[in-house]
């Protein structure tokens, strides 16, 4: 295993994305085709047993990035995403379901790129093969060999607006960035066992677009509460689609009074229900996401850059233009080619996710 940065050449990077990409199912079947595989995926499989859907594997592998990355602390400068994750923490449920599927991609290019690149990697190409941006790669991540000062970093989602904004407050990511990437929630579904939380956000899992805003404010939500071996678990639900107080507290101001989001009221929000009052200081991103997917690209592509590379060093950029399929050959890159392998890495210097279902739950 690789635990530093060295020179990551245009045609290796394009053959590590090309068999990151030859794990997703159905490309070209609207997300409905099933992998066989293990067992079900960080937001679980619909069918159970070996049966897991393309938009349970993009999801939970994108979740699996935010995951590491939402670790870091400004404060105590360490965290990020390094390529290490509690595995028994509940917090990252399921996640070992990316973490087996992606290792055998993994071990088979683990001399030439970092654990922490490798994942960095694989959630931009989960990403751009939902229909998401195209979101520009940096490699030279170095892998953290312990993270037990991790735990108790990742958002919880039952908690108010203001937890919210305290946990993004602490990776460093300013209100819109914390909006945009709020919305990765449009990949991928919560299941029960992972995080007690049960339901996609949207109709179309597999799908990176904007309908996660487009529901928030004109879907009708009424807040549930269930008891699970997990713990009581509140959530918003809309048919079998769900929101989490995490997702609604970006619209609406639902702590009431005492700034608590699940005591009295209001227990319904969103849609033709005029019952809840706006969040301030978060809706207007959820607006202009909502009625402007291009908006929503631009501020997410930046803010996930930059969340990639939490708790790193100077990175460098190798930006592919188009992903190759198995057939094809590596793809031309717009960047300057990279270092020689003979070259030495440069040195790196100081630098500078979310709640359990797939992608951040």
């Amino acid at each position: 295993m690789l635990n530093g940065a060295q020179a990551l050449s245009v045609s290796e990077a394009a053959t590590i994305k090309a068999d990151i990409e030859a794990l997703i199912p159905g490309a070209n079947n609207n997300g409905r085709k099933i992998l066989q595989g293990g067992g079900g995926g960080g937001g679980g499989g619909r069918g159970g047993g070996n049966e897991r859907e393309r938009g349970d594997i993009i999801g939970v592998v994108v979740r699996l990035a935010f995951h590491d990355a939402g670790t870091f602390s400004t404060q105590a400068g360490n965290g990020g995403m390094d390529g290490c994750v509690l595995w028994d923490d509940a917090d990252n449920g399921g996640l070992t379901d990316a973490r087996d599927m992606l290792a055998p991609v993994y071990e088979s290019h683990s001399s030439i790129i970092s654990l922490a690149d490798f994942w960095s990697l694989a959630s931009i190409t989960m990403i751009e093969a939902a229909g998401g941006p195209v979101i520009p790669f940096q490699w030279g991540r170095i892998d953290a060999t312990s993270c037990a000062t991790d735990a108790g970093r990742l958002p919880d989602a039952e908690q108010s607006h203001a937890h919210v904004v305290e946990v993004f407050t602490r990776l460093g990511f300013t209100t819109e960035e914390m909006v945009a990437l709020m919305g990765a929630h449009t990949l991928g579904r919560c299941q029960t066992q992972n995080s007690g939380y049960n339901g996609p956000w949207v109709n179309s899992e597999d799908e990176f677009d904007n309908e996660y805003y487009r529901d928030l404010v004109g879907d009708r939500w009424d807040r549930e509460e269930r008891t699970t071996d997990l713990g009581v678990r509140h959530q918003w639900e809309d048919g079998n689609r769900l929101m989490l107080n995490t997702d609604m507290t970006l619209a609406f101001d639902i702590d009431g009074g005492d700034g608590d989001p699940n005591a009295g009221q209001p227990n319904a929000c969103g849609g033709n229900n005029n019952n809840c009052a706006e969040q301030p200081s978060t809706r207007g991103f959820v607006d202009t996401f909502r009625t402007d997917q291009a908006a929503w690209f631009t501020s997410f592509t930046a803010a996930f850059v930059k969340m990639l590379g939490l708790g790193q060093g100077a990175l460098q950029d190798l930006t592919l233009v188009s992903s190759p399929t198995q057939s094809s050959p590596p793809a031309p890159l717009t960047s300057p080619p990279p270092p020689s392998p003979s070259s030495p890495p440069p040195s790196p210097s100081p630098s500078s996710h979310l709640p359990s279902c797939s992608p951040q739950y």
